[in-house]
């Protein structure tokens, strides 16, 4: 799964933290990266709680990657104070 990987990357994380984090093998987790196994759900809380990676986005590609803020849209949103 390439949205997976690209998460990885993002995130400055090896596969073997990854797996770590998940609590499976480094060869699990490979091969949800490569698209061989499907990341179970209790897995994608685990990203989605410990790295607010929006589950939507990771599955579908639909949103954002990360469910926090951008700084440019906190930008945005912040009243300017004078």
């Amino acid at each position: 799964m390439e949205r997976l990987k690209w998460i990885r990357q993002a995130l400055g994380k090896t596969q073997k933290e990854m797996a770590n984090l998940l609590g499976v093998s480094l060869r699990a987790y490979q091969m949800y990266e490569e698209g061989k196994t499907n990341i179970p759900l209790p897995k994608l809380r685990i990203l989605a709680s410990q790295y607010k990676v929006n589950i939507n986005w990771l599955l579908t590609g639909e949103g954002e990657p990360f469910l926090t803020p951008s700084a440019e849209s906190v930008k945005k949103k912040t009243p300017q104070v004078v």
